[in-house]
């Protein structure tokens, strides 16, 4: 956080705390963002950024009215530049609905009540993970909202229902239903989907830095769409260690990736090794 003076005509300044980290925002000021992102008004000019920067002041004064009595011309030199963080990276992995209310449609007034993975992945499971990025690449490829249902469907669950269960009795898994309720996650707000992609796309872009050796040395996650890339992961890793596919996909997606990039770090330092004996 940041403390910011603003000028006010007639009043003199007023101190405010501003955020200067993804991290820092509220979930309504993630959806402010969002809603800016959907309407395109902070792409390319600097009254839709304004007008964000506004919305984020009125959401932590508690004043709906305080963009009036600011003078635009230090709101715009003093508060545009504090907007940077959001523009220059994600890194969004505070979970903005730890508990989600999805509009119940059989019974407006009580909504259903849905338990969303854990602050920055540390909840969720390879499966999870390998049939969300089918969702968030397809999304990023075509920009359809449809995809952003599909992903909140797959992310948010009744509280203590597992994504894959395993029956012990017959040695089988079986896949929660996530298609079920879409017809209810096609209710929630277009903002409401969007933020749940920005909290998605921030914890995404922080792996490769926590496993460099899984993603090609570190870096940004790559931005092609490849919708098989993880399935290809799941399946190179599958062994004695790691079990079977079905297996995979039910361990936590951290515990997996550290498996397999000590493993590589393994592999290079014998392959080092190697390369010393020859000198």
């Amino acid at each position: 956080m940041i403390d910011i003076e603003l000028y006010q005509p007639g009043t003199g300044k007023q101190k405010i705390s501003f955020p200067q980290d993804w991290n820092e925002l509220t979930t309504a000021e993630v959806e402010a963002v969002a809603k800016n992102i959907l309407d395109d008004s902070i792409k390319d000019n600097n009254h839709g950024k304004a007008a964000l920067f506004t919305d984020i002041l009125k959401l932590r004064s508690g004043r709906p009215n305080i963009g009036e009595k600011l003078d635009p011309e230090d709101a715009a030199s003093n508060g545009l530049p504090l907007l940077a963080f959001i523009f220059n990276s994600n890194n969004l992995t505070k979970q903005p609905y730890p508990l989600l209310k999805v509009p119940n449609r059989m019974v407006p007034c009580k909504p259903l009540k849905m338990q969303g993975p854990e602050n920055d992945f540390d909840s969720l499971t390879c499966g999870e993970f390998e049939d969300c990025e089918i969702f968030y690449n397809q999304f990023k490829q075509e920009t359809d909202p449809i995809y952003l249902i599909h992903l909140a469907a797959a992310l948010y669950r009744p509280d203590g229902v597992p994504y894959i269960s395993y029956h012990a009795e017959n040695d089988t898994c079986v896949k929660y239903d996530a298609e079920r309720l879409y017809p209810f996650f096609k209710r929630l707000k277009p903002w409401v989907l969007y933020s749940i992609f920005l909290w998605y796309s921030g914890c995404r872009e922080q792996l490769p830095g926590y496993f460099p050796t899984c993603f090609g040395g570190g870096g940004s996650a790559s931005t092609e769409p490849d919708f098989m890339i993880f399935t290809n992961c799941i399946h190179a890793g599958a062994g004695p260690k790691n079990g079977q596919r079905d297996q995979i996909r039910r361990t936590l997606l951290k515990e997996f990736f550290y498996d397999v990039h000590l493993d590589n770090e393994k592999q290079q330092e014998q392959i080092n090794a190697m390369k010393d004996a020859r000198k």
